[in-house]
């Protein structure tokens, strides 16, 4: 075997390549084999490259300097434009959120505005609602009041004979009557009317005439009462049983205390189905057969105030 080459030693010189053919090496290569030689072993071929200079050192340094500077410059640049970036989202991000905030405010201040005028619309239709339903209310009472029926007296007269039998009394003893006339001045007929009517005298008459209490309003059945100057109807009131010289000392009306009130109520109600009532009462003049009003036991649909 071959020894070993040391690569610190010096490398030979080469002699110089003789020239051959090609194929001269493979035909040696083949010779050694068959004579049983070992191909011969080739030497390493060492190179030796060159150091660089100095001056490229220096300039791989500065160059590397430049880059670093660079590199430094380009971070402080995206630092402070993120810095700034930063800044200016905030200050986007702030502005926006004072937009958003005056939206809102503006949003809620139309709302509000939007509810109020509402509010004041419904209010000023509510009110004309009203006002209109005022207006046809008072439009149908007034028409009401126009078209309905008013029972009024007319006159008062001694019945024809003033001292009657009628009722027929059943005890000893005479009555008073008195013919009271009435009339309805209205447009449409009384529906119902019933008529209440009493006799008083003496000194406590015009107490008994205000004191009086309205009885119960009962409906008589089919009782209609038209209107107009043919609906002039009297009914008769009478006195309770008196003796004879009572009778004839109230037909004379020589006395204060002598004087006859006729009073009472006609209760009725007219086409639109309201009740009404008329109080009516008047008394003898003193030696005359006439009669005047009352100062009492008079009213029209609203009933006085009666003492307790």
């Amino acid at each position: 075997m071959g020894q070993p080459i040391d690569p610190q030693k010096a490398v030979p010189p080469v002699p110089p390549l003789s020239l051959s053919r090609a194929g001269d090496s493979t035909v040696h290569e083949a010779q050694r084999k068959s004579e049983g030689q070992q191909p011969a072993a080739q030497p390493p071929v060492i190179v030796n490259i060159p150091s660089q200079p100095p001056q490229s050192n220096k300039l791989m340094n500065w160059l590397t300097a430049v880059i670093a500077v660079a590199t430094a410059i380009n971070v402080l640049v995206f630092y402070l434009e993120s810095e700034s970036t930063g800044k200016q989202i905030d200050k986007l991000t702030t502005k926006a959120g004072g937009i958003v905030d005056a939206t809102n405010a503006a949003l809620n201040d139309s709302r509000n505005s939007i509810k109020d005028a509402f509010n004041q619309n419904k209010s000023a239709v509510d009110a004309s609602t009203q006002q209109s339903k005022k207006a046809l209310d008072a439009s149908i009472q007034i028409a009401r009041r126009d078209q309905r029926a008013y029972v009024s007296t007319t006159r008062f007269v001694m019945g024809n004979p003033a001292i009657c039998t009628f009722p027929p009394p059943s005890e000893q003893g005479s009555r008073i009557c008195v013919d009271v006339h009435m009339l309805n001045v209205g447009r449409t007929p009384a529906v119902g009317a019933l008529i209440v009517r009493r006799i008083t005298f003496g000194p406590d008459a015009t107490k008994t005439v205000g004191e009086f209490k309205v009885p119960p309003y009962v409906k008589p059945a089919g009782d209609l009462w038209g209107s107009g100057p043919e609906s002039d109807k009297f009914v008769t009131a009478v006195s309770e049983v008196i003796d004879e010289k009572t009778a004839q000392d109230l037909v004379n009306a020589t006395a204060l205390n002598t004087l006859i009130y006729a009073y009472g109520v006609v209760q009725y109600r007219d086409i639109f189905g309201d009740y009404h009532e008329t109080g009516y009462c008047s008394h003898r003049v003193l030696n005359s057969t006439s009669f005047i009003t009352c100062d009492v036991g008079n009213w029209f649909d609203k009933r006085p105030s009666q003492p307790r």
